[in-house]
Parts: C-alpha cells; structure tokens; sequence
C-alpha cells in the first residue's frame, strides 16, 4: 500500500508531502496506481518549482517507491498561494483516488506539526 502524508502548519497551509510504499495494485512497471501517484506528485512538484518559482526540495525514488516535497521557509504570500493551490490540488486528487483504490493508497493529513 501506498501512504501520502500531507503536514499542514496552523493556517492549515500544506508545508510538506511524504508519499512511501509501492500501491500493490499490480507488478511494478505495469502498477496504474503507482504510476498516477508519481505522476501527480511530478507534477505538483515541477508546478511548484518551473511555474511558482519556488526553490522546494523534492525527492523522487521510484524504486522505492518514496517521493517528498518540502515548501522553503518563509515564502512571500504571494508564492504561498500559488503553492497552495497545487499543493491543493495533489490533495484532492489524491483523495479522489484513493476512493478506487482504497486497499493500495491512504491519504493522510496532519494538523499543525509544525
């Protein structure tokens, strides 16, 4: 199973994404489930960095099946807001799969952690 993390602060801002674990839906190289996770994932994490220009720290390993996302501290309002709409966005779509696919993927969120 897969589990996804989201770390929310007080103003229930996403500040960090862990994802681990390999979904189980299928082999590895033909998972559909593995695969829309780390497509979702790439691309919040590409969106946060080309197109809000946000300097995150992202790790990606698909053999192991780990992916992180860390927001940079002390971001403008601005680039918060960006950042929040995709960050957002990966949630909801998360959760969204995770409907179908309840026996590979949990989706997690923590209130203010940090």
């Amino acid at each position: 199973m897969t589990t996804i993390e989201f770390f929310k602060n007080e103003n229930s801002e996403i500040l960090e994404v862990k994802c681990h674990g390999h979904s189980g839906f299928a082999v590895h190289g033909k998972d559909i489930v593995c695969a829309a996770i780390s497509a979702m994932v790439g691309s919040c994490a590409l969106g946060l960095k080309e197109v809000s220009k946000l300097d995150i720290v992202y790790f990606s390993d698909d053999k192991i099946g780990k992916y992180e996302i860390n927001l940079p501290k002390n971001i403008s309002e601005k680039s918060m807001f960006s950042a929040q709409t995709l960050l957002k966005t990966l949630l909801v779509s998360l959760l969204d799969l995770e409907k179908s696919y309840q026996k590979n993927l949990k989706v997690k969120e923590y209130n203010y952690v940090y």
